[in-house]
């Protein structure tokens, strides 16, 4: 073994990334699901973030013309974001929970004795 230190480019350590993601993408050797599932998670937030707020200028706006109704479709608004909230939140729990029993049965299945040879 030589003393020599190989000292690597960022050009090497972005192609090694590179290939080490491309190899994990396509040999299916580790869900990405629930990576995935996180990210839709916060994508869907973001959206419903827009919506409330959309929902609350518009109710903001009606507040001059009738604030009834201005009062109810703000407090609407939010009643409605808080429910959803809490749905998105347990659909994305359920799929990732989908994603870990997938993971946790191949560790049983790793664990078991080799069946026997007939």
């Amino acid at each position: 073994m030589s003393g020599e230190h190989h000292e690597h480019t960022l050009g090497e350590d972005l192609r090694d990334g590179f290939k080490a993601l491309y190899q994990r993408f396509w040999k299916f050797d580790r869900l990405i699901g629930a990576s995935l599932i996180r990210l839709m998670y916060y994508l869907g937030l973001g959206v419903m973030a827009l919506a409330l707020v959309r929902a609350l200028i518009i109710g903001a706006q009606e507040l001059g013309s009738d604030p009834f109704r201005g009062l109810k479709d703000m407090t609407g608004a939010l009643i409605v974001s808080l429910a959803f909230l809490l749905l998105w939140r347990l659909l994305c729990e359920t799929v990732i929970l989908f994603f870990h029993t997938y993971a946790r049965l191949g560790e049983i299945r790793d664990r078991l004795p080799p069946p026997p040879k007939a």
